[in-house]
């Protein structure tokens, strides 16, 4: 399963939750509309 660490900003293909470049949390990547609703979210609070 291909998961993402949020703490050195990889992608690995794992089955582990634990990074194995740096030790950090594994999470599941962020679905497409996922991505778009928080860039949406992070454009709003920029212009804020």
């Amino acid at each position: 399963m291909l998961k993402y660490c949020p703490v050195c900003y990889t992608e690995f293909e794992t089955e582990e939750n634990v990074c194995p470049q740096c030790g950090g949390p594994l999470k599941k990547p962020l679905t497409e509309e996922e991505s778009e609703e928080w860039l949406e979210l992070l454009m709003t609070e920029i212009r804020a």
